[in-house]
């Protein structure tokens, strides 16, 4: 039963990640695929649930605590990567939060916030708007009333989730300060990199060709919108955590930010003054 439970886990890996990705590049998922999708994470979290609840009452009897059977049982069924992305979902609805409450996510004293979802936000809320009008339709079509109270669940968890990945990227931006550069994006990536380690910042746009996240040749892209626009020298590689957990290093970190030339200015590294007509110039 564990090692069912943990493959049929596993299945969640592929549909939850091209979905949350599709979602954060701003393209148009039909509602059937969005229902498809959390129908089967729903139906994966009924199957867990009566695996982790057998577990859970097995550590129970041997002696355990209530939080330690439930942490083994958790550790037993559930893999790592399953583990993150409910973290990651977790993260998305908490950040509903903060938007409506209009706070920051990791903004204190001595911290200053600079976002990068700007370009993001309406073509997502469009998204959000037709899909909501296309499950209302979804809703008048299918004469089955059983049918209809499950759609209507699935239909306004998979629009507040949607709301959750919208406002991560909204509160939780990049940080500078308290000798931390924190970099982000939504509740999907958290890098926070020595200030001391920095030892060059400059502006450059640079257009990409898909991807969200990506580590290469001790380079770490941080793509908003296919692009890039301040790029990041460090003085020794730092290890980078993906998404799903797979680690890396780099030294180089080009990153998008909606005002970059304050960005580059609150490291405290000035702007190289070699450009011709806005754009960079290699020596």
């Amino acid at each position: 039963m564990i090692r069912l439970a943990r493959l049929v886990a596993y299945t969640l890996i592929p549909f939850e990640l091209a979905l949350v990705t599709i979602v954060l590049a701003g393209v148009r998922v039909p509602l059937p695929v969005i229902l498809a999708a959390e129908l089967l994470a729903l139906a994966v979290v009924l199957f867990e649930a009566a695996v982790l609840t057998g577990l859970y009452r097995a550590a129970r009897r041997r002696g355990a605590t209530r939080r330690a059977a439930l942490s083994e049982a958790v550790r037993q069924a559930v893999p790592a990567r399953v583990r993150l992305l409910i973290a990651h979902e977790l993260k998305c609805l908490t950040s509903l939060g903060y938007w409506i409450a209009r706070r920051k996510h990791g903004i204190g004293p001595g911290r200053r916030g600079f976002g990068y979802f700007r370009g993001q936000s309406t073509t997502l809320m469009m998204w959000l708007f037709a899909m909501t009008l296309e499950g209302f339709a979804f809703y008048l079509i299918i004469p089955w009333p059983v049918l209809h109270k499950i759609m209507l669940i699935l239909h306004v968890y998979s629009i507040v989730l949607v709301l959750g990945v919208i406002a991560a990227g909204h509160v939780r931006t990049h940080v500078v300060g308290a000798g931390v550069l924190r970099i982000r994006y939504s509740a999907a990536f958290d890098l926070s990199v020595p200030l001391g380690l920095v030892v060059s910042a400059r502006i450059g746009a640079k257009i990409h060709d898909g991807g969200l996240i990506r580590l290469a040749d001790d380079r770490l892209d941080v793509i908003v919108s296919s692009q890039t626009n301040v790029t990041v020298h460090l003085s020794e590689p730092v290890t980078v955590v993906r998404p799903l957990g797979r680690t890396g290093t780099a030294s180089v970190i080009r990153l998008y930010a909606d005002d970059p030339r304050e960005f580059v200015r609150a490291l405290s590294i000035p702007e190289p003054a070699a450009r011709h007509g806005g754009k960079e110039v290699t020596p």
